[in-house]
């Protein structure tokens, strides 16, 4: 038995986001083979209702109550790792990188970390850290090129300790709901019916990132067109009040719909005509994965791993990013040309089911979690 400790700073934002990574965490730790692993998670923050998903699928979390980059951490981490017997440690986030690292050399265990996303805001006091610790991993997970690129250079990863590992989802999370469950959304939205507007959703986080004002300045032109169009915000974040001025600035606050934070995105997805990603920059996001295993016509940009994701033409529209015009232009071709966005869905969601399953990623995992706790015998 394999006892894997698996660390992360947090679960999400104000306590009612849950991130990629949490969600990751969700759909992975069932699915592991629990007759040769043990998966113990743990999380540095404070406990917060982003704990109840978990709580639903049997998930026990451990807190360990600790404000961001508190010592005390580390003698958690150490405590921890000795009472539970854990023989890997797989760290995600900055705290969890440095304190974990530590942790690692501390109790002498072998320690694996996974880098999710670029950041070009990369703050300046993990230069020292990264530096003094490159080589007290065993390996540096990342999901695609662009992040390997930015864990040598900025995160002074060394090359041969830097390997890279696809995502995966499943893809039968999200097929097709019942009917009548769209239909209840649908009325509950206040959505047209099918035969008299279309829609066009996005799931995303309203940060700087995720590039919505590009969103809505697309969604204005294509309004203008396609008056029928409704539009669609599944998520939250502190630029929401900016963002619902800015609709009302272009004169469309009408025709959009802010959901917040939501748990049915499954369903949701199947009312979109087309799903957008407007990101600024991404790594490999679990939403344009979901938005392609629910057969959704899909827009988004040509940053960073997105391209690795979406290949435009044939799952997908890319256009460049920051560009609301070229937004509107892959838009309103996919809501016009009913056979070519038929043709993408088939072709993303068979792309999803082949390339990207989740038992594929939890067994890629189950590997690399082997070969260290073999180096650490």
């Amino acid at each position: 038995m394999i006892r894997v400790l698996l660390v992360n700073d947090h679960l999400g934002w104000e306590g009612k986001i849950l991130h990629g990574v949490a969600r990751l965490f969700l759909l992975t730790i069932p699915r592991y083979d629990r007759s040769r692993f043990s998966i113990i998670p743990c999380i540095l923050r404070r406990r917060d209702e982003l704990e109840q998903p978990f709580l639903d699928r049997g998930i026990k979390l451990r807190f360990l109550e600790r404000s961001r980059f508190h010592p005390g951490t580390l003698l958690d981490l150490v405590r921890l790792i000795r009472e539970e017997r854990i023989d890997v440690l797989h760290v995600q986030g900055y705290a969890g990188s440095v304190f974990g690292r530590l942790a690692g050399l501390v109790t002498r265990k072998p320690v694996i970390e996974q880098c999710h996303s670029v950041d070009p805001h990369f703050p300046f006091y993990m230069h020292v850290p990264d530096l003094l610790l490159s080589r007290s991993l065993v390996t540096c997970l990342t999901l695609c090129e662009t992040v390997q690129r930015f864990c040598r250079k900025t995160r002074h990863m060394p090359r041969d300790r830097v390997s890279r590992i696809r995502l995966g989802i499943d893809a039968s999370e999200f097929d097709a709901p019942p009917e009548e469950d769209l239909e209840r959304v649908r009325r509950e939205l206040r959505l047209p019916a099918r035969e008299d507007g279309r829609v066009v959703g996005t799931v995303t986080r309203l940060f700087e990132q995720k590039g919505v004002a590009y969103f809505l300045e697309a969604a204005a032109e294509v309004a203008r067109e396609e008056p029928g169009t409704v539009f669609v915000v599944t998520g939250d974040g502190p630029l929401r009040e900016d963002l619902e001025r800015r609709a009302h600035e272009l004169g469309i606050d009408d025709r959009v719909r802010w959901l917040g934070f939501r748990r049915d995105v499954a369903v949701l997805l199947h009312l979109f005509d087309v799903a957008v990603i407007s990101s600024l920059w991404e790594a490999t996001p679990l939403t344009a994965l979901e938005a392609l295993a629910a057969r959704r016509p899909l827009v988004t940009t040509d940053v960073d791993g997105l391209v690795e994701l979406v290949q435009d033409g044939v799952t997908g529209r890319v256009v460049g990013a920051a560009d609301s015009r070229a937004l509107a232009r892959g838009i309103l071709e996919l809501l016009r040309d009913g056979t070519l966005a038929t043709t993408l869905a088939r072709k993303g969601r068979e792309t999803v089911e082949s390339r990207f399953s989740v038992d594929r990623y939890v067994r890629d995992l189950e590997a690399v979690y082997r070969q260290a706790a073999e180096i650490g015998r």
